[in-house]
């Protein structure tokens, strides 16, 4: 089964859309793997070059790279958790595309390892454009406060970030409170989350908001509800090819 719908890789993982179609001619695995806890062994650290070398070997647009869990993954398990939001900051850093999917584990991988696939492509006509659709930040009722979980998001969504992209955020509430409220509450979110980004390392000339107060709800509801799908901020990154 995808671990798509499970909360901690749709907070945590980037969606990213491709304007061109592209057909796999061929994959290799490699397992990256762990000493206790969540450090990565010296093999580890090198099966991420190796697949970093093999990803650039073709033309751009030519791959795409996938994360596989550990075997026998649990998302009640924050030693797991922390493995795979860990293996996946290392291979951002390692220069990988954030457009990375992460699914049910790889059935041949070792015991504390999760496994990475290059998967070679035969690509079409390269997008003018590369965006990047994130998971929103949510918040609680009336609050503009990212809480920790959201933080843990934002770390690994920034680390996606190069200077010269455009951050995009999108503010939003429910329909409790007056429209003029949540019009303000709605700015409050994009600033905390801004505020996040920028500790975090983006620059805040990159960084561009819009606030929408209870207007354009995910979740239409009659007015005076509170819902959790509306309180939200949304976020994109956009940059131009290389």
């Amino acid at each position: 089964m995808s671990l798509h719908g499970s909360p901690m890789v749709r907070s945590s993982l980037a969606a990213a859309i491709f304007l061109f179609s592209a057909t796999t001619v061929g994959a290799q695995t490699w397992p990256v793997c762990f000493e206790d806890g969540a450090i990565l062994t010296p093999e580890g650290y090198r099966a991420l070059r190796e697949a970093r070398e093999a990803y650039e070997q073709g033309p751009a647009w030519a791959s795409t790279v996938t994360l596989y869990a550990q075997p026998g993954y649990d998302e009640a398990d924050p030693a797991a958790k922390e493995r795979l939001t860990v293996v996946h900051l290392e291979v951002i850093h390692a220069g990988f595309s954030p457009a990375i999917e992460i699914l049910k584990p790889y059935e041949s991988a070792e015991p504390h390892c999760v496994s990475i696939s290059v998967r070679r492509l035969e690509a079409g006509r390269p997008p003018s454009l590369r965006t990047w659709h994130y998971y929103p930040v949510f918040f609680d009722s009336g609050s503009a406060v990212v809480d920790p979980k959201a933080m843990s998001a934002l770390r690994v969504y920034a680390a996606t970030y190069q200077p010269g992209m455009r951050v995009v955020l999108h503010g939003f509430t429910d329909t409790a409170g007056s429209p003029e409220v949540n019009l303000a509450l709605s700015r409050r979110r994009i600033d905390a989350v801004t505020d996040a980004f920028i500790r975090l390392g983006v620059h805040a000339r990159d960084v561009e908001t819009t606030a929408y107060g209870e207007t354009n709800l995910m979740r239409p509801t009659a007015d005076g509800v509170s819902y959790w799908m509306n309180r939200r901020v949304g976020i994109d990154m956009r940059m131009q090819p290389r």
